[in-house]
């Protein structure tokens, strides 16, 4: 009880002799991250959804297991994201994606939402729209799933990047803990000598 009591009496009194230290590193950091968050680029995500649906015949006489059909599903997610599909996206664009690519399913509606970012709306969107037409091909002759679009591709009003209170709610915790570090290696260099 009274170490811990001494070990915050010690804290609050480094805070105060050494507050002003803290406030510089805390101000630099904060400055830094309004910075970065004001300059860094803006990026958009547009997202298309499809839903695969079973098809029973002869191929398929019986609806596996929702497991089963879950990583079914999962193995078409990776192949809807494979370089395969991308430089086949890129060859029907005539140009490169712009941004990156994902893909990702949701447990228990047998559903692939494929997305793409870009610096601009209209060219996430014509980069999903690639995706999504290369994809919808490649399962044209699958016999275990028909691919139906329940979300076409989005056009996005808002950037997902930057995110300014991320970015700047960071920079204050990091700012905090290094001014924290900071005062702690000051007061130990300049702390005076103990003479036996």
């Amino acid at each position: 009880m009274t170490d811990s009591t001494v070990t915050l009496r010690e804290i609050g009194a480094l805070l105060r002799r050494r507050a002003g230290t803290m406030l510089v590193v805390l101000l630099v950091a904060l400055a830094l991250g309004v910075v970065l968050a004001a300059t860094h680029g803006k990026r958009y995500q547009s997202q298309a959804k499809v839903v695969l649906t079973p098809v029973l015949g002869k191929n398929l006489t019986f609806i596996p297991a929702q497991e089963s059909l879950q990583a079914l599903i999962n193995a078409y997610a990776e192949t809807a994201r494979s370089a395969a599909t991308v430089a086949a996206a890129r060859q029907a664009l005539g140009r490169a994606l712009e941004g990156t690519v994902t893909t990702f399913t949701q447990a228990g509606d047998d559903s692939i939402t494929l997305s793409s970012t870009a610096k601009s709306p209209s060219i996430a969107q014509q980069d999903t729209t690639a995706l999504l037409r290369v994809f919808q091909t490649s399962m044209q002759g699958n016999t275990f799933f028909t691919v139906s679009v329940i979300s076409p591709p989005s056009l996005p009003t808002r950037p997902i990047q930057p995110r300014p209170p991320l970015i700047i709610g960071a920079a204050v915790i990091l700012g905090l803990i290094l001014g924290f570090m900071l005062a702690l290696m000051v007061d130990y260099v300049r702390r005076e000598p103990v003479l036996a």
